[in-house]
């Protein structure tokens, strides 16, 4: 579903590929489950979950949402989270688009030379 709308955004030059960033957010799970871990930042140390996303310039998500424990750094999942970019139609004739021009919250130059190597 995902890919139909981010191919129908692509045809319709609606995606900023000049800059993206990847988020995440911790969410609190009172049960646990298999992907929770302590909270780092709030809550006391109590289990959570964290989900990861790459955003365009304007919001549009281009990559699924990736669920890991709340103490896991978007660095140890970044390079997951790149691959998992789906090939976006461009309009016109052309190989589909997979990867942004730069992705925005990393300091790290190896994680920036990853955006283009990959």
């Amino acid at each position: 579903m995902l890919s139909v709308l981010l191919d129908r955004l692509g045809s319709d030059e609606q995606i900023e590929w000049e800059r993206a960033s990847l988020d995440s957010a911790i969410i609190q799970a009172k049960r646990g489950a298999k992907k929770t871990g302590a909270n780092p930042t709030e809550d006391k140390g109590k289990s959570g979950t964290k989900r990861h996303l790459v955003l365009d310039r304007r919001g549009i998500p281009l990559s699924a949402v990736m669920l890991t424990a709340a103490n896991v750094r978007d660095s140890m999942v970044f390079e997951e989270l790149l691959d998992s970019i789906g090939p976006i139609k461009r309009p016109g004739r052309g190989r589909p688009r997979k990867r942004p021009e730069k992705l925005q919250a990393y300091p790290k130059p190896t994680m920036t030379r990853n955006v283009h190597v990959r």
